[in-house]
């Protein structure tokens, strides 16, 4: 996983095998997000893509709806 800002909660972190934060016994877990992260699967993501592989994404996207109207264009930038 790489370094980002805002860290993925440790309960999915450990329900994905992760290995990342400072999971111990003595942190506070959501048991939400415990729930939530059950039977979820951790698959593998590339580095980075092609300019096509990466077209082919936002096309999905686009017709899945996955991104608003209004946020479209910072994908574009």
């Amino acid at each position: 996983m790489a370094k980002t800002t805002f860290g993925a909660p440790i309960e999915l972190q450990e329900s994905l095998k992760l290995g990342h934060g400072t999971a111990n016994p003595y942190i506070k877990r959501s048991s939400a997000l415990v729930s939530y992260a059950e039977g979820l699967t951790n698959i593998p993501v590339p580095e980075s893509l092609a300019v096509s592989e990466a077209a082919s994404v936002f096309d999905v996207w686009m017709k899945d709806k996955a991104i608003s109207r209004g946020a479209h264009h910072l994908v574009l930038r």
